[in-house]
């Protein structure tokens, strides 16, 4: 999806670092979409996967961000490399599990 592409390109999310911001969004929105897909598939519902995108939206802007101090929104938080690398860490598990479901 590219609709987070706009809000990346105005600064709100990776402030100060556009072009940069917008190469992180995308392996970010794909581990996540990756997730949401799994939870979607596997419960059969599409309310699982939308209380989870709520969550991750609460715990992005929400008092996790405020209560961890990071110099750069492009290394720390969730949307940051360290939580990237964290997403596809969980997004690969997810896919390599042989009773995922097949898309």
């Amino acid at each position: 999806p590219i609709w987070p592409l706009p809000r990346v390109w105005i600064g709100q999310a990776y402030p100060g670092h556009r072009t940069v911001g917008l190469l992180l969004i995308v392996p970010f929105i794909t581990a996540v979409g990756v997730i949401l897909g799994h939870y979607r598939l596997a419960s059969g519902s599409i309310l699982v996967p939308a209380v989870l995108h709520g969550t991750l939206n609460a715990q992005v802007g929400g008092l996790p961000a405020v209560l961890v101090a990071v110099d750069s929104p492009l290394l720390g938080g969730l949307m940051g490399l360290g939580g990237i690398i964290v997403l596809w860490a969980v997004a690969l598990w997810i896919l390599r599990r042989s009773d995922a479901p097949e898309c």
